[in-house]
């Protein structure tokens, strides 16, 4: 194995290492735990929530802004954008950097110029990877607009 990382007695951290398989090793002294993780997995973003909905009148007024937090497995710092397939979801911020930190999106709707009925798209974070690739996690959003109803 070729430890990217010395070993320190008081270390509570983690490894990634090369072998036959990529896995992800987390080591804890004090806990004596030890856990591995398919590299794959340890390259992947984990989200809250999975999924996001929205729900507003047509020509009411706009619903709340959503967030969605993101990290990742391992503590290699990386670059990342978020992107959109609808022109009424807005993202912010759009890009940056991730590491070890938890980071947030603001997700947003604008009900103009749509009519009553369901809608969806995804947030789609891509994340540098490893040698050139591209790691893509996409978190669906759905958006129900239901018409007016007429007073008389």
């Amino acid at each position: 194995m070729n430890w990217t990382r010395s070993f320190h007695k008081s270390d509570s951290t983690t490894w990634l290492f090369s072998h036959a398989v990529k896995c992800l090793v987390t080591l804890s002294i004090t806990a004596a735990t030890l856990l591995l993780l398919p590299w794959s997995q340890a390259l992947a973003l984990s989200t809250s929530p999975s999924s996001v909905s929205f729900s507003g009148v047509q020509g009411g007024a706009t619903p709340q802004s959503q967030f969605i937090t993101f990290w990742k497995g391992n503590d290699r710092t990386r670059n990342w954008a978020a992107t959109s397939g609808s022109a009424w979801m807005t993202i912010s911020p759009s890009s940056g950097t991730i590491s070890t930190e938890r980071d947030q999106l603001t997700v947003s709707v604008n009900l103009t110029g749509l009519s009553a009925g369901n809608y969806s798209t995804s947030v789609v974070i891509a994340v540098d990877g490893l040698k050139g690739r591209t790691n893509l996690t996409a978190i669906p959003v759905t958006l129900t607009v239901t018409g007016t109803t007429s007073s008389t």
